[in-house]
Order: C-alpha cells, then sequence, then structure tokens
C-alpha cells in the first residue's frame, strides 16, 4: 500500500509539472519543428504518468486491466524515446531534410514494438494470472535506449561540426541531458523497486526547456544568429580575459537600400533577402573564431580578435568579393549589396565599449549605397 502511494505521489508530481511546462511553451515559427517534437514529448510522458498512475491504483488481481495497462505504458515509453530523439535532431540541425528522408525508418521500431505490444496484449487479456513477456520487454528496452544513444551521438556529432562556441556548449548540454535518463533506467532496471525514472526525466525535460529559454534569448529568431543581447555577453565576457597578442575588432555588416527593398517588395521579401544574407555571412565566418551577431534590422555584427589589421582587412574585402555573387542576389530584381565598416577596441577613440561600437563609420571598408541597382 505504501509503495503504491509513493507510486502515485510521484506521477502526481511529475504529471504537473509536464502541465506547468506545457501551458508555458511559447509557440515559435521560425523553430516549429522543434517546438511541435517537444509538446509530442510532454505529452507521451504526461500520457505515461497517468497510466503509471492509475497502475498503482487498480487491483493487481484484475489481469485484463493490467495487461492493457502495460500495454499502454509500453507504448508511451517507445514514444517518448522517439520524440526525445526528434527534439535532439531539431534542436540541433540546421533543416529538417535529414530526419524527413529518413522519416520512415526513424519512427518504424516504436510502432512495430506498439504493435507487438498490443498483440501480446490482446492474446493474454483473459489470462487468469499476469505473465509478462519477456521478447516485449527485450523490445521496449532495446528501442527505448537506442533512441536516448542516437540523441547522444547526434548532439555530440554536431557539437564536433559547429564552429560556434556558443551552440558546441548548448549541443554538449543536450547530449548530456539525454545520457541521464539511460544512467537513470540503467538503476532502475537493477533496483526495480525504486521509482526514479519518471522524476529523473521530468528534471531532465525541465531542464532542456530553460536551454530553449536561453536560446531563445540570445538568438535572433528570424535569422538563427546571435543577437544583440548575445553580443553584449560575448563582449563582456572577451574584455574579461583578454588575449594580449591579439587585438579586438568589430566588424558592422549593413544592407544596402533596405528601407527602399521593404517599401518596394514587402516584409516578406525583404526579411527573405535578411535570412539569405545571414546565411552567406554564417559561411564567411565558419572557421575564423568570431561571433557572428544580427545587429538590427539591417545590419549584422562580427566580433573577433585578429593579430593584425591585415587579416581583418582580408576578412572583409572576402565577405564583399563573394557577395557579388551569393545566392541571395537572386531574391529581388535589385542587386543585392553590402556596407562594410569596423572599429578596434583600446585605441585613443575607443576606451569604452560604447566608444568602440559607436566609432564604427570611422574605418570604412566599403561605403553603403543609398541607390539600388537592377
Amino acid at each position: 500500500m505504501f509503495e503504491n502511494l509513493v507510486g502515485i505521489e510521484v506521477n502526481v508530481i511529475c504529471l504537473l509539472t509536464a502541465l506547468l511546462i506545457l501551458g508555458t511553451l511559447q509557440k515559435s515559427y521560425q523553430r516549429k519543428l522543434q517546438t511541435r517534437a517537444f509538446c509530442a514529448l510532454l505529452l507521451w510522458f504526461i500520457a505515461f504518468c497517468v497510466i503509471d498512475g492509475i497502475t498503482h491504483i487498480v487491483d493487481p488481481q484484475n489481469i485484463a486491466a493490467m495487461h492493457v495497462l502495460i500495454c499502454l505504458k509500453v507504448i508511451t515509453c517507445v514514444f517518448v524515446g522517439y520524440n526525445w530523439f526528434t527534439y535532439t535532431f531539431y534542436a540541433t540541425a540546421n533543416n529538417s531534410y535529414g530526419i524527413r528522408r529518413w522519416a520512415p525508418l526513424v519512427i518504424a521500431p516504436p510502432l512495430a514494438v506498439s504493435i507487438y505490444a498490443i498483440v501480446v496484449c490482446i492474446k493474454h487479456i483473459s489470462d487468469t494470472e499476469l505473465l509478462l513477456d519477456p521478447l516485449l520487454w527485450l523490445f521496449l528496452n532495446i528501442v527505448g535506449n537506442v533512441y536516448f544513444i542516437a540523441a547522444v551521438v547526434v548532439s555530440v556529432k554536431r557539437s564536433f561540426r559547429s564552429a560556434n562556441p556558443f551552440q558546441k556548449g548548448e549541443y554538449r548540454r543536450l547530449s548530456l541531458a539525454a545520457i541521464i535518463p539511460l544512467i537513470a533506467m540503467f538503476v532502475q532496471y537493477k533496483f526495480i523497486q525504486l521509482n526514479i525514472t519518471s522524476p529523473v526525466i521530468i528534471l531532465t525535460i525541465l531542464y532542456m526547456y530553460l536551454l530553449s529559454l536561453k536560446q531563445q534569448i540570445f538568438t535572433d529568431p528570424a535569422t538563427g544568429l546571435n543577437n544583440k543581447h548575445k553580443m553584449t555577453d560575448h563582449i563582456d565576457k572577451v574584455l574579461q580575459n583578454p588575449d594580449p597578442e591579439k587585438r579586438l575588432f568589430f566588424v558592422q555588416i549593413g544592407v544596402d537600400y533596405y528601407e527602399k527593398i521593404r517599401k518596394k517588395f514587402g516584409k516578406k521579401k525583404a526579411l527573405l533577402v535578411i535570412e539569405k544574407v545571414a546565411w552567406f555571412l554564417r559561411s564567411q565566418c565558419h572557421g575564423q573564431n568570431a561571433l557572428l551577431a544580427r545587429y538590427s534590422a539591417d545590419k549584422f555584427a562580427i566580433i573577433c580578435e585578429k593579430e593584425t589589421l591585415s587579416e581583418l582587412e582580408f576578412l572583409c574585402n572576402e565577405i564583399i568579393r563573394n557577395s557579388e555573387t551569393g545566392e541571395f542576389q537572386s531574391v529581388i530584381p535589385w542587386k543585392i549589396s553590402l556596407n562594410v565598416y569596423w572599429s578596434e577596441y583600446g585605441t585613443e577613440k575607443t576606451q569604452t565599449v560604447d566608444d568602440w561600437l559607436n566609432g564604427v563609420y570611422d574605418n570604412c571598408i566599403k561605403p553603403a549605397t543609398e541607390t539600388p541597382e537592377s
């Protein structure tokens, strides 16, 4: 009786926590697949908590009811693992092409286990004693663990590939979030009376939710780049631990005649231009050990440390040269051009951060153009 009460209390706490997270979840158009996967993860976990709670209430002698509840628990468990993996994939992916391509194979294991669980339930529902199918539990453990392991592999792989230090940290934390439930399930398997899997999973989901909120605070929703808040945070960290052998530069890259683009072609086309420019600049900054951020509506910022001014000028000139044939040139009939300015921190005129950022127009690589070219 005491164990049943503890089980009910644990499930109620987990259920309420999941409902609170679900109720405060903000919808995001730019990350709608990630948000949808997170909602699905929460809903399947809520279903598991409800079913597990009912299991502690139903009379164990009611064999038919117990078989139905076990079947439903198995189904919810495998889909919790599946949605955990899909959320991790969307949270670390630049696009959803990969998972859409392999979607039938990705979702096949939980569907197969669910069908087998239903068959086992129908087969044994009229039994006079509760006998657990060993093959069903084997499939449950294999499929559930594989999805969590796959989530770890995907996030670690993406962390190694990313050149953005902020993203690297986020991806590593997501891999840790998938490892924790694996450890909890192993402990649960060794000590069957311990009811720790559900609390560990909901606490880890809460941790992932807080990571998602942090990402929203520091990420520009339209482009997926760092925003001004993240740029300010990065500047503070760099100035606290400066590299004495390098010089700190601020590069401002603006989209020429952006307001005219908005008036002529509308907000959607203007936003598409910004998205394409952001994609282009991300590719240009790859491997540069620099922070790229969207600084304002039509301006981007690069914060980087270089040993010499010539290194910075080379980067800026490469951006200008490659922008002439960039993919965003086909978005509208006008030729899109970029203006580039820079400033260095710690000179006679830039002893403060405000002076450094405001003094960017003192040094020009390519001036702004007011008249668009067809």
